[in-house]
């Protein structure tokens, strides 16, 4: 057990360093924030830990992921599509991990600010009356970007186009798909990121909303206090919305990294 909590104390110590030296603002959110305030401590069945940044840091961001990739961590951004804007997820190298339960990586979950709130959008994941088809644009998109290992005949004829080509391609239909369809958001009302507060975990300094209980009830009910170790954010997240993929303008594309 100690040397479990030695490796996360040793990880937050780690990420919360590099990102403060970029000077990146940060904050404990979702399962994190719940762990830290209600149990003290990381959840030992989750798979992640989740800060939440601003999109306006996404530069000094992006200036941080040099650093972590120089210390053995594999960075992936928007779940390997070539641009950010909702997510950057960090594996460290697996010595990390040697006593951290199924614990493998940190989400850095991106709010950008758009009228009453702060929204995180989703552009891979599609709804509405042509979904499947969006979902199959996405599909090639990944071909594109060179993110989908396959030996289809087609997938290896697309490879060896050019490589500026199929950037311009991919990003054709990104624009294509940020123009005509919906997508799924997570919406978190402005006041609760109106102003931080500092508490201890792992012995460590962090950010956390000041109105952190009214955060957590918004988050998971009035019941956040009562554990639910089968919660799932994908089926239970009370904060999604299905809106036009066009509402936040384009994402920050990264085709040079």
């Amino acid at each position: 057990m100690n040397n479990q909590k030695n490796n996360i104390n040793d990880l937050l110590n780690d990420v919360k360093s590099i990102l403060e030296q970029e000077g990146v603002f940060f904050w404990l959110d979702f399962g994190s924030l719940l762990a830290a305030i209600r149990d003290k401590k990381y959840f030992t069945w989750d798979k992640d830990l989740d800060f939440g940044i601003f999109y306006d840091d996404i530069d000094k961001v992006l200036g941080s992921l040099k650093i972590f990739e120089d210390k053995g961590y594999h960075i992936r951004i928007e779940k390997d599509l070539p641009f950010v804007d909702g997510i950057i997820q960090i594996y460290p190298p697996k010595e990390i991990f040697n006593n951290i339960s199924s614990l493998d990586h940190i989400d850095l979950l991106v709010y950008k600010k758009h009228q009453d709130g702060f929204w995180m959008r989703q552009l891979y994941w599609p709804r509405g009356r042509y979904a499947t088809i969006y979902k199959y644009i996405w599909r090639m998109i990944y071909i594109f970007s060179g993110k989908f290992e396959h030996k289809n005949k087609v997938v290896k004829i697309i490879r060896k186009l050019p490589l500026l080509v199929r950037h311009y391609l991919s990003k054709r239909m990104i624009m294509f798909l940020i123009n005509m369809s919906s997508c799924r958001y997570n919406y978190i009302p402005s006041n609760n990121f109106k102003s931080f507060i500092n508490i201890k975990f792992y012995n460590l300094n962090f950010n956390i909303p000041e109105c952190y209980e009214n955060h957590l009830e918004y988050l998971y009910g009035s019941d956040w206090k009562i554990p639910i170790q089968d919660w799932q954010w994908r089926r239970d997240a009370r904060t999604e919305k299905f809106l036009p993929a066009s509402m936040l303008g384009n994402p920050h594309f990264i085709y040079n990294r």
